[in-house]
């Protein structure tokens, strides 16, 4: 679901969530490739790129060097948040996280996980 707010509303909004509570909840997210905002459940927080490193496991960073770290362009901590209306994640800066109005939490997230069972690639 895109949350097209009031764009003199966003830089109002209360500041970013503490960290202490963020992990699991609901918040507006901006998502970096279009910075529009989308409902986004935080899953991680890394307070630093080492912690970012050492913790996220697989392919689903958008960037990474060659040797596979992750690339981070500044220390501010960040956060894994998965999309709940698309079915996405991606790592955002904290500063990119406000917390959500209340009447987006009512709404059940469109985005539902799922497998196909007994599928194999065409080339096998």
């Amino acid at each position: 679901m895109l949350i097209e707010p009031d764009p003199l509303s966003i830089p109002r909004l209360n500041p970013g969530p503490s960290i202490r509570r963020l992990r699991g909840s609901l918040y507006l997210v901006q998502y970096s490739k279009d910075r529009k905002w989308y409902r986004g459940r935080v899953k991680s927080i890394y307070k630093s790129e080492q912690d970012l490193n050492e913790k996220i496991i697989g392919p689903k960073s958008p960037e990474r060097t060659e040797d596979g770290k992750i690339v981070v362009k500044n220390q501010e901590s960040r956060a894994l948040v998965y999309y709940i209306d698309y079915g996405n994640t991606e790592i955002v800066s904290l500063s990119d996280v406000k917390h959500i109005l209340p009447r987006f939490l009512s709404l059940p997230g469109i985005a539902k996980e799922c497998s196909l069972a007994d599928i194999e690639p065409a080339n096998k």
